[in-house]
């Protein structure tokens, strides 16, 4: 006999991004065929959450496992020793992030990342995304021509000034303004407010005013969806098809971990 694989309730958050997959558990629900299950809607919703999560560094680094191979960070950065979970704490007030892509600067920049909360503000600190798949589809279907021809220079200069460091040692990169995505073979837009530099073959001078248009339009609150956290949620995003940013806007630290899925070179 078959067994029969129960299907996992999906609940939307907004009406173009995100959905929240209810009771399901990381550790213990999480199956070859739990998997397949969330990896469809993870392409049709581009940012999954689960609550109430209660998952050890290694647990984490596990899941994400499953969707490919997980990127290492330094040894002063990671949790427990863990060179793929990545320790984010932040006391930054009064600043903030625009939207963006994970290091778009690399050659293979990540295909999703998975933040889990460990301690939280008493209040702020949302993390707000953006479909790019929509921010591409609205745009007239001239300009979406003129752009599907371009590509952009990448750079992590804002990384290097914020930590003196870039990751990976990587300073820029270049890649299509609007990608395919490896697979739903849907088109995005894939020009941020951090990393985008400037068009290939064009100045700063002469991209701007293309660029600060598209980066207004990843903005527009119709393609986005806000998340508040709460202890024990975990999110996990597409960064090929949408953006994020932290909105800091607290007063107390906050400590997540993060695990990050290495991407393909964009097409």
């Amino acid at each position: 006999m078959t067994a029969t694989i129960t299907p996992l309730t999906v609940r939307r958050l907004a009406g173009n991004i995100g959905a929240e997959v209810v009771d399901f558990d990381l550790v213990r629900d999480t199956t070859p065929e739990s998997i397949e299950q969330l990896r469809r809607s993870f392409h049709e919703h581009l940012v999954l959450l689960f609550r109430n999560q209660d998952m050890t560094p290694p647990q984490h680094r596990d899941f994400g496992a499953n969707w490919g191979e997980l990127q290492k960070f330094p040894e002063d950065q990671t949790v427990e020793g863990i060179p793929e979970v990545l320790q984010l704490k932040s006391e930054l007030r009064g600043r903030n992030e625009l939207l963006h892509s994970d290091t778009s600067f690399f050659d293979r920049p990540p295909a999703l990342s998975i933040l889990y909360a460990r301690k939280l503000p008493l209040a702020g600190g949302d993390t707000m995304f953006s479909n790019m798949y929509l921010v591409y589809e609205h745009l007239s279907p001239a300009f979406r021509e003129m752009l599907d021809g371009l590509k952009a220079v990448h750079s992590g200069a804002y990384i290097k000034k914020l930590t003196g460091r870039t990751p990976g040692g990587k300073d820029t990169a270049t890649h299509p303004v609007v990608r395919t995505h490896p697979e739903t073979g849907r088109k995005a837009l894939y020009v941020n407010q951090v990393f985008t530099t400037r068009f290939e073959g064009m100045t700063e001078a002469e991209s701007q005013p293309i660029l600060n248009f598209l980066f207004d339009q990843c903005g527009e609150l119709e393609f986005t969806f806000r998340h508040t956290w709460a202890p024990g949620d975990v999110l996990m995003w597409d960064n090929r098809s949408a953006q994020h940013c932290g909105i800091r806007d607290y007063h107390e630290s906050r400590l997540m971990h993060r695990v990050t899925v290495i991407g393909d070179i964009p097409r």
